[in-house]
Order: structure tokens, then C-alpha cells, then sequence
């Protein structure tokens, strides 16, 4: 093979140590893509699927005859395959001859969409084997037109797809590179993802409210079989139980490769691989990032209730407290600084958690939320969510702060709190190492008395602060204003983790310069499609104009997510002096129709309950494939502010009579 890189090798001989760098890192990396790029259809397939698809009589030798019968596997196949060749772009195109649209690939044809759409609605409830007569029964009692299609259990045309595209179409290649025509393989490969996506319908969430008594597909059943296997597995080893989920590919799928996840919303903007899927995401590989998918409760339990309602008619309603109320100066340590290249480390120290005594400190500040929850719930009936801002707690205050509010409120509606900390929570009242995490605990919704889920990721990138921000800051007296300045946190593993908190609606948290920086999360972000995203900064208010406006924005219009962003008073309090506007906006929501709001902390209020309520949207893939109007876009419904009684409002914690500098 011809390397990409060998003539501007020769001329760069009296470089060794670029040389060096070049050979061990860029070569590797761009011959790899290139090759992976150049490779046959079925090279490219044997590559993810290194031990064949199924087993033959002896158990033995691989083959990759028979298509997989786990959807998901699929999918990361054909998906792989159609985002290396881009082979989803000729879907659909003007017409040259005045028609509506270009079908150049054949999968508009009518016949042809019907067989398949049908063969892929079969799948889910056969996994390509015989119907059960049980379960063809059972839907048959609310659904005639489903029932006859389990029945008949035609999938031939998913079987044909595949041996096309192994066989007769193994040797072709995944790119080409002096051509714009239609390669033949793009075909077999983009009905197997639609038939593969309607398959996943459902998958990862809790049973749809529109399947009547909660009874799942056959795909649904065995991620859920499986979940809950594996928590049995934990309880007898008495070790904890992680519901997360990185991928829903098998053993089977090459995992160095691709990763596979549910999604929620599908993007109508763009023409990318994302927009051809209402149920599965295509992702990197997790040694890239990992994503984490969470089922929430101990087990999986219906989202439908015996009487047919179900949760997502709920609002959610949150709790926003914007923690610390003041920072001083002293909070901003310099741990080292370089001073010929002008930069260094800082650390921050949280004194907004102590008056003295540590004990008595946690206990005051656990009674100051509570009294915030009280005060929200008289207001909205119930406090679903109870959020801080970056950095705001550490793990000991955290842990005391969720038990209080799991005891005290999880009768009456609470279901999660969310958390910047400075440490990751291992139990209740212990931390581990210093950093910068998100953490997200919730009550398990069976018995109330348990978490549900516990999820935690360190931020992905550092905060700068430079000359700018020292200024409006007031840091000059700690931090030099000729150097640049760098949070000094480990940047471990690449986290991100999501949630469902409504049937079939997700969360995800993003911490401050996640928000605005483009890798590695975003890719994420866009491809699964949260219904709303919670960024928690440390950061000034939060106005429109101002970065974090520009990026919700940004996030709003693809994938679609209402991103809800949420600051301490503390840094706001301490750039009032340079804000000609006397913001005091500690929290800003967009949603995907372009309403944005900032929501204003009035002088002497210290927290914000808002509502939020969904709305059903019907979403369109690329081919043209609606959702059935399922998609939930979270809105901005109401904003009550909120003044802790007197006696838990104590001056420490809110900020009262301690000097600004």
C-alpha cells in the first residue's frame, strides 16, 4: 500500500524528531482511515464483525453467511459502511426532469418500502425466527394489522439484503474516490439500516405508552432480560449494580470500532447519517468516548399504569440553585506557574462550604435546600429535580444533600438531584480524587427508598481564564494578568452520560466548556439527540448574547434539545462592577422553536423553581420516515423565585456580609 505521507517524508529527513512524531501518529491514524476507507465491503464487514455472525454445525470456523438477528449488530454494520462512503447523501434529490424528487437508489419504490418496512415491524417481535403464537395473541387484541404481519413473518427481504451485500456485492468498494454515481451496495445496506431502526423502536426505554399492558417486542424483552440478569448477578456477588450501557451491539460487533445506543430525537437539519434514524444512534468507538445510556428504576418497569396513563404527561418540574452565592478571591489557589511560557495551574477552593465547623456546616446547608424544596413544592405541588451548579458541592455535602431529600421528599414526587462537584461520590459520605464531575442520583421509582441511578463524569476540558476574565473577576491580586491560567483538574476517560427521566424523553449534563467545545462530546450529543441538556457552569449571567446563549442555540436547532444552562450567583456577584447591565440572570432555556428565556434571581431570592412541560412533535428521517408524532420537545412553562425562611437562610451560606475582595 502506497503511503499518503511518503514524499513529504524524504524532504523532512533532517527532522527526526518531527519525523518521529509523524511516523508514530499521524501515519497510523490517516493510514488506518485511508484503509478502512479503501477496504471491500466485505473486508470492512469482517473487520467489525471479527468472529462471523453466527456459529456453524461445527462451532468452529467463521462465517458471515447469516445475518445477525440482534438489530443493533446490524445497524452498526450497514451504518458503519454508509457513513464511510457517505452513501446516504443520493437518497433523496431534485428532480431533473420536474418530478418531486430523485429516487436514484430505489427506496421510494412503493412495493419495495412496504416489504421492508413490514419485514423490519416483524423483526422486532421475531428476531428473525419463528412467531410465537403467545405473543401474536396477544397483540392481535390491539393491534389486527400487527398481529397479521408477526404472523406471516415475512423478512425475506431482510435475508436478501444481506446476502447482496456479503456476496454479491462483498468484493465492492466502501469508497470511491473518482466517482459521484450510485455504488450498487448502497442499496441492500440503507434498507437493512431503516429495517434495523424500526426494529429498535422502543429500545432502551421503558415500554412505550402505546403498547397496551406494558408488553414489549421481543428486542425490548431480551435488553431488559438481560439488565435485569445482570443485576441478579450483582446482588448474589453483593457488589453494586451498574445499570449504564455503553453500546447495544453484542460480543459479536468489534467494539474498537463503533458503538450503538438508543436516540430521542432526530434532526431535521443537515444530511448526515444521524438523520436516518428515529431509535438508533451510530457513535465512536467507546476507547474514543463513552457514552453511558441509564434504564432507570431497580428493574425496568412499564411506563404505562394500570389505568393507561402514563408519566410523560407529567411536567417536570426543577428546582435551581445557584450555589455558591459568593466567591472570594481567596477561593482562586495558584498551584503553579510557568513563568516563561505565561501560563499556570489554579485550583479552587470551595470556603463557601465551611463556617468553621465541617459537621455543622453540612447540616446547615442540607436544612437550607430542604426548606428550598418546601417552599418550591407550595408553589408547583411537587419538585421533580433539585440542580446545582458547576463545582457547587463536594462529594460529603452532595451525599448528605441526596439522603435528605431521597428521605424526606421521595413520597411526594422527588426523583433526582443533579451536581457539579469537586469529588467523585463513591457512597454517600466519601470522596475519591479532586477534580471536576457531574453527578446525577436518582430515587428508585419502585420503592423510594433506594437509588435508581447513579451516574458521574469528569469535565472534559479545562477552564482558561485570561487577562479578561481576570479583570472583570477582580483576580489580579491572585492571578498574574499577563498569563494565561488553566483549572488544574486531571482530564480523565471522555464520560458522557444519559437519562431517562420522562418515557421516552433523555437528559444528559454537560459541564461549563463542554458546552462550547465541539470535541469529543457534541458528536454524541447530536447523534442520540437529548431531549433537553443541562449544562452546569461556574461562569457570569447568562444572557443570550454571551457564549452559553450562542451555544444552546446552537444545540437547540440540531439535534433539537432544550438546553437549560445554570450558573452561581457567586461569579455573577463578582463581575457586577463591569456589567453595565446589573444582570443578575443566573439560568437561560432555549428550546428547539427559538424561545429562549433568561431566568432573573431577584435581589434576596435564592433559588428558582421552574415547570417545564413536553409537547408531542412528529420528526422525519432522511427518507422520509415519520415517528408517529412521539418526539417530546421540552418547554419553559413557568418560573417562581424563592427566599429561604429567615432562620435556614444562614449569612455564610448565601453570601451575606463577607467581602467581595
Amino acid at each position: 500500500m502506497t503511503l499518503i505521507f511518503s514524499r513529504p517524508f524524504h524532504s523532512l529527513e533532517s527532522r527526526p524528531d518531527f519525523c518521529s512524531f509523524i511516523t508514530r501518529n499521524m501515519i497510523i491514524q490517516v493510514c488506518w482511515g485511508r484503509m478502512l476507507e479503501m477496504s471491500s465491503v466485505a473486508e470492512l464487514i469482517h473487520r467489525i464483525l471479527p468472529n462471523g455472525t453466527r456459529e456453524t454445525s461445527k462451532g468452529s470456523s467463521r462465517s458471515w453467511d447469516d445475518i445477525p438477528n440482534w438489530p443493533p449488530d446490524v445497524f452498526a454494520v450497514v451504518a458503519t459502511l454508509l457513513d464511510r462512503a457517505s452513501g446516504y447523501r443520493q437518497i433523496i434529490e431534485p428532480s431533473l426532469n420536474g418530478n418531486d424528487r430523485s429516487d436514484r437508489l430505489g427506496i421510494f419504490d412503493p412495493d419495495y418500502r412496504g416489504r421492508l418496512e413490514a419485514a423490519g415491524r416483524c423483526w422486532a417481535w421475531t428476531m428473525l425466527s419463528d412467531p410465537e403464537p403467545e405473543v401474536v395473541g396477544k397483540v392481535r387484541l390491539f393491534d389486527q394489522s400487527l398481529a397479521d404481519i408477526i404472523q406471516k413473518n415475512d423478512v425475506a427481504i431482510i435475508h436478501d439484503c444481506w446476502k447482496k451485500l456479503v456476496q454479491d456485492y462483498g468484493d465492492h468498494s466502501v469508497a470511491s474516490y473518482h466517482s459521484t454515481e450510485t455504488q450498487v451496495w448502497w442499496l441492500p445496506a440503507l434498507s437493512l439500516l431503516i429495517a434495523s431502526d424500526i426494529a429498535s423502536s422502543g429500545l432502551g426505554f421503558r415500554v412505550a405508552p402505546t403498547i397496551r399492558d406494558g408488553l414489549p417486542t421481543k428486542v425490548q424483552y431480551v435488553l431488559l432480560q438481560n439488565i435485569s440478569e445482570r443485576q441478579d448477578e450483582a446482588k448474589r456477588n453483593n457488589s453494586t449494580f451498574d445499570r449504564g450501557i455503553s453500546t447495544l451491539t453484542t460480543e459479536q460487533i468489534n467494539q474498537s470500532m463503533v458503538a450503538v445506543l438508543p436516540k430521542t430525537r432526530t434532526s431535521s437539519l443537515g444530511c448526515t447519517i444521524r438523520n436516518l434514524t428515529h431509535n438508533l444512534a451510530l457513535l465512536p468507538p467507546i476507547s474514543q468516548v463513552e457514552a453511558r445510556w441509564y434504564v432507570p428504576g431497580a428493574r425496568p418497569w412499564p411506563a404505562v399504569s394500570k389505568d393507561h396513563s402514563h408519566d410523560q404527561a407529567k411536567p417536570l418540574n426543577l428546582l435551581l440553585i445557584p450555589f455558591p452565592y459568593r466567591i472570594n478571591p481567596s477561593s482562586f489557589h495558584v498551584e503553579q506557574e510557568i513563568g516563561q511560557q505565561r501560563w499556570g495551574f489554579f485550583k479552587l477552593k470551595q470556603d463557601w462550604l465551611h463556617c468553621g465547623d465541617r459537621e455543622a456546616s453540612v447540616t446547615q446547608i442540607v436544612a437550607f435546600v430542604q426548606n428550598l424544596v418546601n417552599l418550591a413544592v407550595s408553589e408547583l405541588g411537587e419538585v421533580h429535580g433539585v440542580i446545582f451548579p458547576e463545582y457547587a458541592l463536594n462529594a460529603e455535602t452532595f451525599g448528605a444533600v441526596a439522603i435528605a431529600l431521597k428521605n424526606s421528599f421521595s413520597k411526594t414526587g422527588f426523583e433526582f438531584i443533579i451536581s457539579g462537584t469537586s469529588e467523585e461520590p463513591i457512597s454517600d459520605k466519601a470522596g475519591t480524587r479532586h477534580g471536576n464531575y457531574a453527578v446525577f442520583s436518582s430515587v428508585d421509582k419502585e420503592s423510594g427508598s433506594e437509588w435508581g441511578i447513579r451516574g458521574c463524569r469528569e469535565k472534559h476540558h479545562r477552564w482558561k481564564i485570561n487577562k479578561p476574565q481576570i479583570q472583570r473577576y477582580g483576580l489580579s491580586y491572585r492571578m498574574s494578568p499577563d498569563s494565561n491560567w488553566w483549572e488544574g483538574i486531571p482530564l480523565s476517560r471522555r464520560i458522557i452520560e444519559f437519562f431517562e427521566v420522562r418515557a421516552g424523553t433523555s437528559l444528559t449534563v454537560l459541564i461549563c466548556e463542554d458546552l462550547a467545545r465541539a470535541d469529543p462530546c457534541q458528536s454524541v450529543v447530536r447523534a442520540i439527540g437529548p431531549n433537553l441538556l443541562i449544562a452546569l457552569l461556574m461562569d457570569g449571567p447568562q444572557l443570550p448574547s454571551r457564549w452559553p446563549g450562542h451555544y444552546a442555540g446552537v444545540l437547540a436547532d440540531d439535534p433539537g434539545s432544550s438546553v437549560l444552562t445554570l450558573t452561581s450567583l457567586g461569579l455573577i456577584e463578582r463581575g457586577a462592577v463591569m456589567d453595565a447591565a446589573q444582570s443578575r440572570s443566573v439560568a437561560l432555556f432555549r428550546d428547539k422553536g427559538g424561545n429562549q428565556r433568561m431566568l432573573q434571581l431577584p435581589q434576596g431570592s435564592h433559588a428558582l423553581a421552574v415547570r417545564l412541560t413536553a409537547s408531542m412533535e412528529e420528526e422525519h428521517t432522511l427518507d422520509g420516515r415519520g415517528d408517529g408524532k412521539t418526539a417530546y420537545v421540552w418547554k419553559l412553562d413557568e418560573v417562581v423565585a424563592l427566599r429561604a425562611d429567615a432562620e435556614f437562610a444562614r449569612p455564610w451560606i448565601v453570601g451575606q456580609g463577607r467581602s467581595l475582595s
